[in-house]
């Protein structure tokens, strides 16, 4: 929902600072506003879910067998601390801003195909 929701508002936010109404634009300008959109969603979603994507990926690798769960959040929380959920945030943020990007231009790309109006209002 946290990517649809800041899609939808970023890229009325673009439209807002260009000195022309969207139509005024081309197809391509149209669908470049998406890939910049969507980056900038994908950006928000990986902060979003940084925190408790990390800590899955370290239950996953360090769990001992028969741990119970918050035993084993406490401890490996213990271990990282709160700036430790954050590691490789920047990298993340860039990879899953270039794939949320990409998912938006090729969505708007279709819509075009199709004859329906890119995203934006």
């Amino acid at each position: 929902m946290l990517k649809f929701s800041s899609f939808e508002n970023i890229v009325a936010l673009i439209y807002k600072q260009l000195p022309k109404e969207k139509e005024a634009y081309g197809k391509l300008t149209q669908t470049g506003v998406s890939f910049a959109g969507g980056f900038a969603a994908g950006i928000i979603c990986a902060a979003g879910s940084q925190c408790a994507d990390v800590m899955v990926s370290k239950l996953n690798a360090e769990r001992k067998a028969g741990e119970a769960f918050g035993v084993a959040v406490r401890r490996i929380y213990q271990k990282i601390g709160f700036v430790g959920l954050w590691n490789g945030l920047g990298i993340r943020s860039l990879m899953i801003g270039c794939l949320t990007a990409t998912q938006w231009m090729i969505y708007d790309s279709f819509k075009i195909m199709c004859g329906l109006p890119t995203t934006g209002h």
